[in-house]
């Protein structure tokens, strides 16, 4: 059994809550969202397969997933997730096939993104920057792993800061699986985008967070049905997806729109192409999701 640590670390304006498990080399976990870090805990003791350095693991039935994140976890299904930690276009053979649990593979590091839940901002919170954000997980990193460059995964906004890490760390990085980053403004048809969520961040203002999250859930293709009710989560679940719904306020109001703003660095980012796993999940093609096949392309030429 992996025993977990819990830790603080002050960064400029805020004190990160961060969560360290496991062993071997760094694995920083970024959520995304209004989430936090437990939105991880049900995958990081789970049994995984690995060939060479990919990692393959079931997700646990009912994980919470916060609105935001890619609906790649059916709470019916199972199905299985694969973190691929190794470079594109070289996949590891399958002789090197180990078995063991996430933990016991990686030195697994998971936060709070500051503003959200354990991670308290030292004032009134103002709008997010992405490179403040970048910030705070290498911040993360330095009290985990020195100096040493880390495996990330990052989803949603936090693939987004993942992006940014990458862009302006490119050294602390090993591999950053960049797992459906909302980066709107690399679509041909990014004003649709734009208005969208800003429609949703002007609705937030004027009528509050029920309505704002049902005007975002329902643009992104989320269907309620496909949500697990409360009643059927285990109760470390249901603490977990209460915690997390606190965060919704400061996500419309100081976060939302600065993430799906961003554009990525891709002169940067085509330099460390090959240390660039952009991911979508199985059933996202119904949702409003950044096209990772066209991002690739743009990191890779420019």
């Amino acid at each position: 059994m992996n025993a977990k640590t819990v830790n603080k670390v002050k960064v400029p304006g805020a004190t990160l809550h961060y969560e360290v498990t496991g062993s071997g080399p760094v694995l920083l976990l970024i959520a995304g969202g209004f989430t936090d870090g437990g939105v991880f805990e049900s995958i990081v003791g789970q049994p995984v397969s690995r060939v060479g350095d990919s990692l393959t693991w079931a997700a646990p039935r009912h994980a919470p997933r916060g609105v935001g994140e890619a609906a790649t976890m059916n709470p019916a299904s199972r199905p299985l997730l694969r973190l691929a930690m190794h470079a594109p276009g070289h996949r590891p053979p399958s002789s090197n096939l180990r078995h063991g649990t996430l933990a016991a593979e990686y030195t697994v590091v998971a936060y709070d993104p500051r503003g959200n839940s354990r991670s308290p901002y030292d004032e009134a919170p103002v709008d997010e920057r992405v490179d403040r954000s970048a910030a705070d997980a290498l911040a993360v990193l330095d009290v985990v792993g020195g100096d040493e460059p880390a495996y990330v995964f990052g989803s949603s906004s936090g693939a987004i800061t993942g992006l940014e890490l990458l862009a302006r760390y490119p050294d602390r990085v090993r591999i950053l699986v960049a797992h459906e980053p909302p980066a709107v403004e690399v679509l041909p048809d990014v004003e649709v985008a734009r208005a969208f969520f800003e429609d949703v961040h002007g609705t937030f203002r004027t009528d509050g967070v029920e309505a704002a999250l049902r005007l975002f859930s329902g643009g992104l293709g989320f269907d309620e049905e496909d949500e697990p009710a409360p009643e059927d989560l285990r109760p470390e679940y249901r603490e977990v997806m209460e915690r997390m719904g606190a965060n919704m306020a400061v996500f419309f109001a100081h976060k939302l729109l600065p993430f799906t703003r961003y554009r990525p660095e891709l002169a940067a980012l085509k330099e460390v192409a090959h240390k660039l796993v952009p991911a979508a999940g199985i059933e996202s093609a119904k949702h409003l999701v950044v096209p990772c096949r066209r991002q690739n392309r743009r990191s890779r030429s420019g």
